[in-house]
């Protein structure tokens, strides 16, 4: 026994040695531990969420190729710092790392040596015919304790890695980054975060992983896990390799890796020359200068009530509920050119409650009895952040019947008779103390409207039906006409479902519904997907061709939304529409929205599918595909993969902006990579080369992002729906397209009620709440109306329209010089605009006045 008692201790030692080998972080209580099944399904939520957008303040930069000896300006440099640190890993082949680099799946490793340079790498190569999700864990504690005989670096001060690689063969091109920091000890799948290597290029290249939004990134650097590409099944034989990983303290840092320029962009400021054509052009001779309007004199009513108070404001600033400060207008002039549409807005404001009140508009009139046709609009509010707004905006409607085909919800039908009132239908509407009623007058001229001043009278009643308020209103309008067909040509869809579901039509009503509902967006200026009795993409019905014919119809879908694109239906909607050379013109196809190869690795294949097919079959076709993503791919990007087929480019806005703008300023959404504007230019050169080439550019926004970038929710300063297209005419987008305009949600607050509430997306798990996304006009059911009912919104985006058709013809008249300028006066970049509505007024009216001279 005594004898076998010193081997029985050698053997002990020697299991005590290869268990301290083995424990991956044991030292200073981490652990490079592999992640479970559980933590690996998180993960995969975790960058589902990411890539669909709802944490993009989280998502990597993505980056392609670069070289660590240049600085910013290009010239040549040397980087002043070790070969080999804990915040510059290195591999050297004569190092052991069996200790540092642990628990591969699905892949081998090995430190080896570039045959070229000589320097150390890591190469990681596939090694299983069903490989999809090859990783190692790189333990930092053991890298910087056995390696380097240095402490580990603090997550606190490097917020961002780069990893140095290169590839052979990869298919997938998504590079993955676990991280455990702090007490953080295993990688777990809510400690991730990824970016996309190009899987086209053999050269080495620096990617970028931010981290500087991730809560758990914080204390000591533990360690890393490596999931070097999520392969779409590829197999066997694919390979990185990894020369260094580096943790920097500002991504600065990677921009003057990569050789790009990091000092921003300064806002330039007009010439000396140029600011004297400006004020020559904002002071052209204006024409209602001494019209009626310039000496009005408040009007007092018949039995004047002085606890009311009525005032006026434009439409580019929308007035709180709660908001009873007059704007100290009296009265309101709308300024308009010959066939548009022009509101204001009438605000009657309580200091004590009223009940039982009704408003009167009369036509517009002028001298000679010429008459414009007027509507009196009321705002349903909703209370969005805290605040009640108006969007909704119904017809008043002086009579007690309910109009035809209505359904009865004053008395039951769905419960929704106390939730939402028909304004004026039974005994007026009431106004609480220290709130306020807003109304919309909406005036139209026609293309043979004489121009000059027109006047109309507002009239507030009580429940007695006395005069307790009184104003007149005015209209100037300028001589000349926008045309009937639109230079901004738009894309919208409006669901039929929607429509037949929510007005409870389920027995059809041969089109009549969806043709009213089309008709009040193209009186808009906005053309949906589908025309009216257009069956499933067909052309059966000769009432087709008045849509077809229509110069205001400027873009529709060839085969009908949702219909497929094959052979068939192809050939016989190119037979149909080839009668004439406008209805090819309006065609569009639009079979794929917003591609994405981390969701559908041969999506981008199919949309060249797709433009073979119709290349084949539809001559002179136009292919609109929206894109939101964009990384390296096959040798180029997204755009350059699908550039043979796609001839109507439709970019989300973001896509605009610049390396430089985004450096400047970092709430930017910026989807392209300085390496991608180093070799094919900025995007707005891009889609100049493509618009040279005869293709057309489109743009699109969603929800997201927030400011300063500009959607349509109902959070977004109601001057902006208007500067989106000052802003389109800025960049030379011809078209603008948005997903819907009745994605209508159901009302958290009453399940009954569908397409009449203010949250749009009511998912928690979203990073800010949104509200009326996708919603432009509401169902008119709720309010006696078998069509539709407008929204503030709506008349902003067709105000930002006709506005983009006054800068067309300012550019026609006048030069492109002078109509940059004043377009300048109002926004020079994405996020670079004015808020101050009385100005950006100025400006229009002084277009409207340059166009009525010349």
């Amino acid at each position: 026994m005594k004898k076998r008692l010193p081997l029985i201790l050698a053997l002990l030692a020697l299991l005590l040695l290869l268990f301290a080998c083995t424990n991956g972080l044991k030292e200073e209580e981490t652990s490079g531990e592999m992640t479970t099944k559980a933590e690996t399904d998180r993960t995969e939520e975790t960058t589902a969420s990411q890539e669909t957008g709802t944490s993009e303040e989280t998502t990597a930069q993505p980056g392609t190729t670069g070289e660590e000896t240049t600085t910013g300006d290009g010239e040549e440099t040397t980087v002043p710092e070790p070969r080999q640190s804990p915040t510059r890993i290195t591999f050297d082949p004569s190092q052991d790392y069996k200790r540092v680099l642990t628990f591969q799946t699905q892949c081998d490793f090995e430190v080896v040596s570039d045959p070229q340079t000589g320097e150390g790498m890591l190469k990681l190569s596939t090694n299983d015919s069903t490989t999809n999700d090859p990783s190692v864990f790189f333990n930092y504690v053991q890298y910087c304790k056995l390696i380097l005989g240095e402490k580990q670096a603090s997550a606190d001060d490097y917020k961002y890695v780069v990893i140095k690689l290169k590839q052979e063969n990869c298919q997938g091109s998504t590079f993955e980054l676990f991280y455990c920091a702090g007490n953080v000890r295993t990688t777990a799948g809510d400690c991730v975060t990824m970016t996309a290597f190009d899987n086209s290029s053999s050269e080495w290249q620096y990617i970028l992983f931010d981290l500087s939004g991730f809560e758990k990134w914080k204390g000591k650097v533990n360690g890393f896990r490596l999931d070097f590409m999520n392969t779409p099944g590829g197999g066997a034989g694919e390979t990185m390799y990894i020369s260094e990983i580096r943790l920097l303290e500002s991504d600065l840092d990677y921009y003057r890796l990569i050789g790009a320029d990091v000092n921003g962009q300064e806002e330039r400021t007009l010439s000396e020359e140029e600011q004297k054509r400006v004020d020559e052009l904002l002071d052209t001779k204006d024409p209602a200068k001494d019209a009626a309007a310039s000496d009005y004199r408040k009007q007092d009513a018949a039995f004047e009530d002085d606890d009311l108070t009525l005032f006026f404001a434009d439409l580019v600033q929308r007035i709180a509920r709660n908001n009873n400060t007059s704007t100290g207008k009296d009265t309101y002039q709308m300024r308009m050119a010959k066939n548009e549409i022009e509101c204001c807005q009438a605000i009657l404001a309580a200091s004590s409650a009223k009940n039982g009140l009704k408003v009167y508009l009369t036509d517009f009139t002028n001298a000679n009895g010429d008459t414009l046709k007027a509507e009196l609009l009321w705002g349903y509010y909703f209370n969005v952040d805290g605040q009640d707004i108006i969007d909704p905006l119904p017809p008043v409607v002086n009579r007690e019947d309910l109009l035809p085909g209505a359904l009865d919800w004053n008395n039951g039908g769905n419960h929704a008779g106390a939730i939402i009132p028909n304004l004026q239908r039974y005994d007026g509407f009431d106004i609480a103390a220290g709130e306020n009623q807003t109304f919309v007058i909406k005036a139209h001229t026609t293309p043979d409207s004489a121009a000059g001043e027109y006047s109309a009278t507002f009239t507030v009643k009580d429940a007695e039906g006395r005069e307790v308020k009184k104003a007149t209103v005015f209209v100037y309008v300028w001589d000349f006409a926008l045309p009937e067909k639109t230079s901004c040509k738009t894309l919208v869809d409006l669901s039929w479902w929607s429509l037949y579901s929510y007005h409870k039509c389920f027995g059809g009503d041969d089109s009549q519904l969806y043709k009213n509902y089309y008709d009040y967006l193209l009186e808009n200026r906005l053309c949906a997907y589908t025309l009216p009795y257009s069956e499933k993409g067909a052309f059966t019905d000769s009432r087709i061709d008045a849509y077809l014919n229509n110069p205001r119809v400027t873009a529709f879908q060839a085969v009908g939304w949702t219909v497929p694109i094959t052979e068939e239906n192809v050939t016989s909607a190119y037979r149909y529409l080839s009668q004439k050379p406008e209805w090819l013109e309006k065609s569009y196809f639009y079979p794929i929205d917003e591609p994405n190869v981390d969701l559908n690795p041969n999506i981008l294949n199919e949309v060249n599918r797709y433009g073979k097919l119709l290349k084949e079959n539809f001559p002179g076709y136009k292919l609109i595909v929206p894109m939101h993503v964009n990384k390296a791919i096959n040798g180029g990007d997204y755009f350059t993969t699908v550039a043979e087929y796609v001839t109507a480019w439709c970019p989300h806005t973001f896509f605009f902006n610049t390396f430089s703008e985004y450096l400047s300023n970092r709430k930017l959404t910026y989807r392209l990579t300085p390496q991608l504007e180093q070799k094919y230019g900025t995007f707005v050169e891009r889609m100049q080369k493509e618009q040279a080439g005869g293709d057309e550019v489109w743009w699109y926004v969603t929800r997201f992002p927030q400011e300063p970038e500009i959607t349509l929710t109902m959070n977004t300063a109601s001057i902006n729906y208007r500067i989106l297209f000052w802003q389109q005419k800025q960049y030379g987008v011809d078209g603008f397209l948005y997903y819907s305009v009745t994605d209508w949600y159901q009302n958290p607050d009453n399940p009954d009620i569908i397409g009449i509430n203010a949250k749009h997306e009511t998912d928690a798990s979203y990073p800010y709440d949104v509200y009326g996304n996708g919603v432009l006009v509401y169902c008119g059911q709720y309010f006696g109306e078998y069509g539709a009912v407008g929204s503030y919104r709506l008349e902003g985006v067709r105000d930002g329209i006709e506005d983009y058709e006054y800068l067309t013809l300012l550019e026609e008249r006048y030069g492109k010089e002078d109509a940059d300028l004043l377009i300048r006066q109002i926004t020079t970049s994405l996020t670079r605009y004015t808020d101050d509505a009385d100005y950006f007024l100025r400006v229009r009216t002084a277009i409207g006045n340059l166009l009525d001279a010349k």
